[in-house]
């Protein structure tokens, strides 16, 4: 006996393989979720004998913390809630400095990404005064 399927209920078998196979590769970018949105925060550092070093950022209202390279390193936290949030820049060595102050205050907006950037200053010596 020959079983035969109309073309129809090819296609429909076609379309559902099609869906469940298609459904476990991630094809866009991670969300965030509602009344939240995006910090990324970039760091430069001048100076010589930075490139092993390390700084820790902060955004202590949502207990957001990481590390970046000294040397060009980016942070990125999602999920921020909307409104006024503070940025710390931490861990740096006494030889090096942030231009305008290790903490900046940003205004994260819901869908958007809220950008701020450190420049650090490292000088050959112990530390600036």
């Amino acid at each position: 006996m020959v079983l035969r399927s109309s073309g129809l209920f090819t296609l429909h078998i076609l379309a559902a393989c099609a869906v469940l196979y298609s459904s476990g590769c991630a094809t866009h970018a991670p969300t965030t979720a509602p009344d939240s949105g995006v910090v990324t925060v970039g760091v430069t550092t001048n100076g010589r004998g930075i490139a092993g070093l390390t700084f820790h950022v902060e955004i202590p209202a949502t207990g957001a913390t990481g590390t970046v390279k000294a040397d060009a390193g980016i942070f990125t936290a999602r999920n921020v809630p909307n409104g006024k949030q503070i940025v710390k820049l931490t861990g740096l060595p006494g030889r090096c400095r942030v231009d305008g102050g290790p903490e900046r205050t940003i205004t994260v907006s819901r869908d958007r990404t809220a950008a701020v950037r450190f420049v650090v200053t490292c000088s050959d010596t112990a530390s600036f005064l």
